[in-house]
């Protein structure tokens, strides 16, 4: 929630806003806000995705409105936002990961890690 390219729907708070945070109990209230609201954000997303892709071509089931314009573009900013942070933390986790399963030194430099 500290990335420039954090926004506060993501979070509850602007990173400009976590780091004027000087107490470390705020900054600790302030996390567990944002795990909460990107718990929200996201599980809204998905589910909404998962109501697509399963209750759309059905009859009885109507297509949901969106609730204002510009919603479908803030969706895909926020899944390319989670996406990019997946694939830093999947890139900097990687190689700990092959090598703590067992991997051998060649598989890891094949893997590109």
């Amino acid at each position: 929630m500290s990335r420039p390219d954090a926004k506060a729907r993501h979070f509850g708070l602007t990173p400009k806003a976590y780091q004027a945070l000087q107490a470390p109990a705020d900054k600790d209230a302030a996390r567990r806000v944002a795990r909460q609201r990107m718990a929200e954000r996201f599980g809204a997303i998905f589910q909404r995705r998962h109501d697509c892709i399963h209750n759309c071509d059905r009859p009885k089931a109507a297509p949901q409105s969106l609730a204002r314009s510009g919603t479908v573009l803030k969706v895909i900013q926020d899944v390319e936002f989670l996406v990019h942070r997946c694939d830093e933390h999947i890139n900097v986790e990687f190689r700990e990961f092959l090598v703590k399963i067992g991997c051998n030194a060649a598989t890891i430099r094949q893997a590109g890690y």
